[in-house]
């Protein structure tokens, strides 16, 4: 081969080791990382470098659902929120976007600090696995349960989300819909 003809192979593959060809035809954009410009919206949505990210897989509460704790009002959507910014803390965080979802996000597994944060969020029962979309944190959910963290709890009574979104859809306030133990 020509030494010539290795120069569009050479800038190609310089393009895709700096992530600038990562989504090329697909308006998907490279892989992100940031520190300082992460943003954490919910327990499952980050905005970093103001793009969009929907943690890929899973289902945490929303940020002004209620749930139930010891019988008590428990802001569980604001708690999966802190929590996801703890896992976050000062790390630089990478996305791997799988694709969009309906409201224009970038669906991705998300990592801080070598940690995965889809994972993480639904171990530690601060969100659920999302089996209407993947059965990636099935075995995570499980484990979950069986330690009774978050969600899973002694005493916590919690709607999924999905179906807090539902109701709430459906007239009524949504600030603490009838729920459901699990």
């Amino acid at each position: 081969m020509r030494r010539h003809a290795l120069l569009p192979i050479l800038c190609l593959s310089l393009c895709l080791g700096l992530g600038l060809g990562f989504g090329l035809g697909l308006g998907l954009p490279g892989p992100a990382q940031a520190a300082s410009a992460v943003t954490v919206l919910d327990g499952d949505t980050l905005r970093i470098a103001g793009v969009s990210y929907r943690l890929h897989g899973i289902d945490a509460p929303e940020k002004r659902q209620y749930c139930r704790k010891n019988g008590l009002p428990w802001l569980c959507g604001q708690e999966a929120a802190a929590y996801l910014r703890g896992l976050i803390g000062r790390h630089a965080v990478s996305c791997a976007v799988r694709g969009r979802d309906r409201y224009g996000r970038m669906v991705a597994v998300c990592r801080a600090g070598g940690l995965e944060l889809n994972r993480a969020m639904v171990r530690a029962g601060m969100a659920w696995a999302y089996r209407h979309y993947a059965r990636d944190y099935e075995d995570a959910e499980l484990e979950a349960a069986i330690a009774k963290r978050g969600l899973w709890a002694e005493g916590v009574q919690a709607q999924p989300a999905w179906d807090w979104r539902r109701g709430r859809g459906k007239g009524r306030s949504g600030r603490n819909p009838g729920l459901t133990a699990f």
